[in-house]
């Protein structure tokens, strides 16, 4: 992951990768863990949106993890195994 997740709408964090993904496991639920995840998309080869089913709320914290299921278009898992992190939606 390059950059810090980003809330990009109250429901909605972008997630951007340092390499491309491979697009199943981009987009495989279950890969990610969190309060209320709903969906993940890949929108371009480096970028993952995650949706989720209930509104992320103003300066209260959540945490995403990004599980070794995630790889990249040569199988190549996450670093370090597990990444996680932390956001807080501030409007």
């Amino acid at each position: 992951v390059t950059t810090p997740v980003t809330v990009t709408t109250n429901g909605q964090v972008q997630i951007i990768f340092s390499e491309p993904l491979a697009v199943i496991a981009a987009e495989t639920l279950s890969n990610y863990t969190g309060t209320n995840i709903s969906a993940a998309k890949l929108t371009s080869p480096t970028t993952v949106v995650l949706d989720f089913s209930a509104p992320i709320t103003c300066a209260n914290t959540n945490t995403v993890v990004l599980g070794v299921g995630i790889t990249d278009v040569a199988g190549n898992a996450l670093a370090g195994s597990v990444a996680q992190r932390t956001l807080t939606y501030v409007p």
